[in-house]
């Protein structure tokens, strides 16, 4: 082999390594930048459940359906990050599958929180919506209608009736709603002697005491029970869900970010070392000549 020819075929694979370890580092870079990109989807969906959690606790607290609204909004956005992170997951199958579950999850969650909303637009959300401005009327119906028969002893029982069920509606106390019923049953009896009128008043108020208190239980008299039971364990599912995605992935991209750079490191240290073998051969082979 001519000294033309030796120098051109090692210039022709100086060409071709570097050619090589270009396309491998552009590879490389893209595969990085795809990591980053998922770990950035991840770390905006487990931001979507906060605002998720805050949004429901202000409806909550509030009873204002804005939150309602926000709510499903921020879900709407939380789905669409979840789907694009999933397809991007391609290399992790089992990982796919826990997105998949998570929405499925979400799904429910929204659910228990619409269910939710729902008891408490018949309950009311202030007292002159719902079934509680139903009570209030009936209340006030019952408190005019013992003025007018100016019966004092009459007066004294409903006010302890509605001083009872007042009770009950702060408290939730069964306890005190079982002598409401007493003290409901009792002026009953009363009014069938001295004042048939006022009979239909009390039952009208009877009745819609008892929605009310139906209503309140389904919905949950305290956060383990009914509707609000429901949504805080759907809450719970969720939420460990979300975190176990959230943990798996970025143990995932972590495994890829350190395979990807060990595998251009490698590269690069194997086409360095090829060409440096080649560039010696063939200065040897030279100086020989």
């Amino acid at each position: 082999m001519s000294i033309r020819t030796a120098f051109l075929s090692i210039s022709f694979l100086v060409f071709i390594a570097m050619a090589a370890m270009s396309i491998m580092l552009w590879q490389t870079s893209n595969k990085i930048a795809d990591l980053g990109h998922q770990y950035a989807d991840s770390k905006a969906i487990m931001n979507d459940m906060l605002m998720l959690r805050r949004h429901e606790k202000d409806f909550l607290l509030r009873k204002e359906e804005k939150y309602v609204e926000k709510f499903n909004q921020r879900l709407e956005d939380m789905r669409g990050n979840i789907l694009r992170l999933s397809s991007q997951l391609k290399y992790a199958p089992e990982l796919q599958l826990a997105l998949s579950e998570s929405l499925n999850l979400l799904n429910n969650y929204q659910l228990k929180l619409e269910q939710l909303v729902e008891l408490d637009r018949t309950i009311g959300f202030t007292g002159k919506e719902g079934l509680r401005a139903q009570l209030n009327q009936a209340e006030l119906d019952l408190h005019q209608g013992v003025l007018e028969s100016n019966d004092k002893h009459a007066l004294a029982n409903i006010l302890r009736v509605v001083l009872l069920e007042n009770d009950f509606q702060s408290d939730y106390d069964l306890t005190v709603k079982s002598l409401v019923h007493q003290e409901i049953t009792g002026a009953q009896n009363y009014f069938r002697q001295v004042n048939h009128s006022m009979v239909p008043k009390v039952e009208q108020f009877e009745t819609v005491a008892a929605k009310l208190t139906q209503a309140l239980i389904d919905r949950g008299l305290d956060q383990n029970l009914g509707k609000r039971g429901e949504l805080r364990q759907s809450i719970h599912e969720v939420e460990a869900r979300m975190l176990e995605v959230s943990g798996n992935l970025s143990n995932t991209i972590e495994s890829s970010l350190i395979s990807s750079q060990k595998q251009g490191v490698s590269m690069a240290i194997f086409l360095t070392g090829l060409i440096a073998s080649v560039l010696l051969w063939q200065t040897f082979r030279l100086l020989r000549r």
